[in-house]
């Protein structure tokens, strides 16, 4: 039986952590899961740091995660049974969500959730790192394939493998490295110079080409 996991909005934002998360519940790894207000609490992060970005985007990405995922929504009416279950008013839509859609998980990276409370209903509580490098154990090609999209569907120029694993890798670290090891990639974010400072300068090949992990991995 697939893990059914609970997201809360920090493990939807930033955009490539978002990505990962979504990518790897559409390679089946898990059935993602989501309250109304941990997707209410995304955008309004987004707009808040990113104020660039359009009423009509915003919408349109919720309106996307809920096409891609039109079972994700998790709704109840039972306010009582919430707040039985957790007086934490800050975390209660996601534990509520998760009790209430019988959640194996909570994804979050937040290292003040409410673990007490978590352990007495039997749900878990797993970083997006954790997720994802269980993921990474299970079906290291498979995640390499929804890298390697992920890099795809960024806009601007074509991003590197490198590149993608240097933007998850402060939210995602423990995966980025051992995703990076398998391939022989240094994670790294391009510089307003186009070099890796920890790798050395970078090919055109490594900078402009996004399906180096195809031909590495034999996809």
């Amino acid at each position: 039986m697939r893990l059914r996991g609970v997201v809360d909005a920090h493990a939807l934002y930033p955009t490539a952590l978002r990505d990962l998360m979504l990518g790897l519940a559409q390679g089946e790894f898990y059935d993602i899961r989501w309250s109304s207000v941990a997707i209410y609490e995304m955008l309004e992060t987004i707009r808040r740091r990113e104020p660039n970005v359009a009423a009509n985007k915003l919408e349109a990405i919720a309106n996307s995660m809920r096409e891609a995922f039109p079972e994700a929504d998790v709704f109840y009416d039972d306010e009582e049974i919430a707040r039985l279950i957790t007086n934490d008013v800050r975390n209660r839509d996601v534990v509520a969500a998760a009790y209430f859609s019988a959640a194996h998980m909570i994804v979050t990276p937040k290292r003040d959730f409410p673990l007490h409370v978590c352990c007495d209903l039997g749900i878990a509580v797993w970083s997006p790192d954790r997720l994802a490098c269980r993921c990474l154990q299970e079906d290291a090609e498979l995640v390499f394939q929804i890298l390697t999209e992920q890099a795809a569907r960024l806009h601007g120029p074509p991003r590197s493998s490198a590149e993608v694993l240097g933007a998850l890798r402060p939210h995602v670290p423990r995966f980025a490295q051992k995703a990076g090891d398998q391939v022989g990639i240094v994670p790294w974010v391009e510089r307003s110079e186009g070099q890796n400072p920890e790798a050395g300068p970078a090919s055109e090949n490594e900078v402009q080409d996004p399906a180096r992990w195809r031909r590495e991995l034999g996809l």
